[in-house]
């Protein structure tokens, strides 16, 4: 379990080292793209940045212009593989809880009600008890399953919230709102 989770973790540095680079990249394009812009709205819509110098022009198409959502999916991916020994925690402790309590259900009472007649020839009824046994401690734990999906779509719901919270507008928009600002 712990080679699997250090895995994961491996997974998401070199992800995160592969976007490190990509990123680098990319903005040195966009800036190379921004300085074009800045000459060419200077001489042909002079009025549009007229108060605004070329370092925070360049600011701004950087956010207008680059891709975001790499940097969101590999956070929302780094985002689970932390929450990872904290949701199988949970699941856990809530596992326990429901044993202690008496709310968890016994297998091997379950076992012994459910009937295993007809599917297989020869099978006794000890057999059949033992199938069904492995069969219900295989069932009682899907909420494993389900809790890791649960601890995923929180991730996802977060992140996408946040992602389109902060989306920025047009170029001439947000040259517009930064002139306002001062």
């Amino acid at each position: 379990m712990i080679a699997t989770y250090l895995a994961l973790v491996g997974a998401v540095v070199i992800a995160g080292l592969f976007y490190w680079r990509w990123a680098k990249r990319t903005a040195a394009e966009i800036a190379d793209s921004a300085a074009l812009e800045w000459s060419r709205l200077k001489a042909s819509e002079p009025d549009l940045v007229e108060e605004i110098d070329e370092v925070r022009f360049r600011e701004i198409f950087q956010r207008v212009h680059f891709p975001r959502f790499p940097k969101y999916a590999l956070g929302m991916a780094a985002a689970f593989v932390a929450a990872l020994p904290l949701t199988l925690g949970i699941l856990s402790g809530v596992a326990w809880a429901l044993d202690a309590v008496g709310l968890s259900a016994d297998a091997s009472a379950l076992a012994s009600a459910i009937p295993i007649s007809g599917s297989t020839a020869g099978v006794s009824r000890d057999d059949g008890e033992t199938i069904a046994l492995y069969y219900v401690q295989d069932v009682l734990k899907f909420y494993y399953y389900f809790g890791l999906i649960v601890a995923w779509l929180a991730v996802v719901f977060v992140g996408m919230r946040r992602y389109h919270k902060r989306r920025p507008g047009y170029l001439a928009d947000e040259l517009l709102q930064e002139r306002t600002k001062g």
